[in-house]
């Protein structure tokens, strides 16, 4: 057969066109001919398209020359026959190298090189070097030419919604399933863990370390390990039928120490006040089961700190995990100690400051008030010299009444009567002028000697005295008028 050495390319048939994936879904674009191989049954469906579309030639002589890769070299009969199906079948005119080959004439040249000539070709079989080079040029031409077709058609989407929705369902089902599993194993070791807690804290050396363990992890913790132990104890009493004074004497030692206990807090374990509020409503009641609900909080707290408990003592003997558990009881009790030491020396000093500062105060008030008393006796001094004027001025004023009191009287009544003129004087005013002229002379007396009360009620009482008179003249005067 001769093979052609000069061939025109067909760059219609060499389709490289970008725009054939630009159908295709965002989520498909990263699929590559390496992707549809790793999903058997797409690669088959994808064969069947390129039969459709008379390109399956294309897939084919790439399968075949990735099987001829995988047989071994030492196989040579098993490898000539293969290689020379797959020249007689593709690497002639009516394929590879003719009119509908996806190789340009550049590249139809260089596999013919590669391969020793036209003679070694057809006579020799068929080197990897050739096939893997006759792979990388049908790849691309599958991938970017009947790849975007077959990935945008309707029944490759439609198959792909199914796996997912497959899928979804199938990775329900094994979360599911491992769910169950691990609640199951959860299940299991909890169980495990429970009992051999529970032991642990009737065996009395381990529970005297787990109690030295927990002292450090909280401040109640410790208190929890004792009552535990005690509740245990009181359901043995109540088991052994115990005499009911016994029993009910544990009740009360119980509750005296953990539940209602006389040092602050009153609740030393780790429950609610609800829970110890129902425990003293039903301490009567003589049976195991008083101090249940608060016997399983405390033991549910415990029990979170059981593993690390147990990883602490696999990892030391007997003899290295005692002292050292009582060496960090014993630090974080001096720590203790010294905070509260702390913060009594911080309430003492705050206390110390609000006293200076009231003592301050006081001595502010002290003062002030001394300085009033002071400024009182300098007034009182200064006012003592008014008494004398104050009586001057409500004689004056007295003598001035009663001068005008007589002048007006001493008229006689013949001109009073003649002229028919309105009087300008009248009771009422009279008095509101006498009224007034009282008010001024209190206000001055106020305001210049407040100190000296007694002398101004003195001249008070004397200016009323000398209105009398007044007084009456001017009611007599008003009758021979009316006459």
């Amino acid at each position: 057969m001769n093979l052609p050495i000069s061939i025109e390319p067909f760059p219609s048939k060499r389709i490289r066109n970008a725009g054939l994936w630009s159908k295709v879904a965002a989520v498909f674009r990263g699929y590559r001919l390496l992707t549809l191989l790793r999903q058997p049954q797409e690669i088959g469906h994808f064969m069947t398209s390129l039969k459709e579309n008379d390109a399956s030639i294309h897939l084919s002589c790439w399968l075949d020359l990735e099987r001829y890769k995988t047989i071994s070299k030492t196989d040579e009969s098993i490898r000539q026959e293969k290689s020379t199906m797959i020249v007689k079948k593709y690497l002639n005119e009516g394929y590879f190298f003719g009119p509908g080959s996806p190789a340009t004439e550049k590249q139809q040249k260089d596999i013919l090189v590669k391969a020793g000539g036209e003679e070694k070709l057809q006579s020799e079989t068929l080197s990897n070097r050739v096939a893997i080079a006759i792979q990388e040029i049908i790849q691309p031409y599958l991938e970017e030419t009947w790849m975007p077709v077959f990935l945008s058609s309707k029944e490759f989407v439609e198959r792909h919604k199914e796996r997912e929705k497959e899928k979804i369902k199938s990775d329900d089902r094994a979360a599911q399933l491992n769910r169950i599993k691990a609640r199951k194993a959860s299940q299991m070791s909890t169980s495990r863990d429970i009992l051999l807690f529970r032991r642990a804290l009737l065996n009395p050396s381990t529970c005297k370390q787990f109690q030295d363990y927990v002292s450090v992890k909280g401040e109640l913790l410790e208190n929890d390990v004792r009552f535990w132990v005690e509740v245990q104890r009181y359901k043995d009493l109540c088991h052994s039928h115990s005499s009911m004074v016994i029993i009910q004497h544990k009740i009360s030692t119980i509750i005296n120490c953990f539940i209602n206990s006389s040092i602050p807090p009153s609740v030393q374990i780790n429950i609610s006040h609800d829970q110890a509020r129902r425990i003293l409503e039903r301490r009567r009641e003589l049976g195991p089961y008083i101090f249940r609900e608060a016997q399983i909080a405390v033991f549910s707290e415990l029990l979170k700190l059981w593993p690390k408990f147990q990883v602490l003592s696999r990892n030391l003997s007997k003899a290295k995990l005692i002292p050292l558990l009582q060496e960090k009881r014993a630090k974080h009790r001096a720590k203790i100690r010294k905070q509260r030491r702390l913060e009594e020396e911080e309430s003492e000093r705050k206390l110390q400051l609000l006293q200076e500062e009231r003592e301050k105060q006081e001595s502010c008030v002290s003062s002030e008030k001394d300085e009033r008393d002071s400024n009182n006796e300098s007034e009182q001094k200064d006012v003592s010299k008014m008494p004398r004027r104050s009586h001057s001025s409500f004689s004056i004023q007295r003598t001035m009444s009663l001068q005008l009191d007589s002048q007006i009287f001493q008229r006689p009544q013949s001109s009073l009567m003649i002229h028919a003129e309105p009087l300008l004087w009248s009771y009422s005013k009279y008095m509101e002028d006498q009224q007034k002229e009282r008010e001024d002379v209190l206000s001055s007396l106020e305001n210049s000697a407040s100190t000296d009360s007694d002398s101004s009620i003195l001249s008070v009482n004397s200016k009323e005295g000398s209105q009398v008179p007044s007084i009456a003249s001017t009611r007599r005067f008003t009758k021979m008028n009316s006459k």
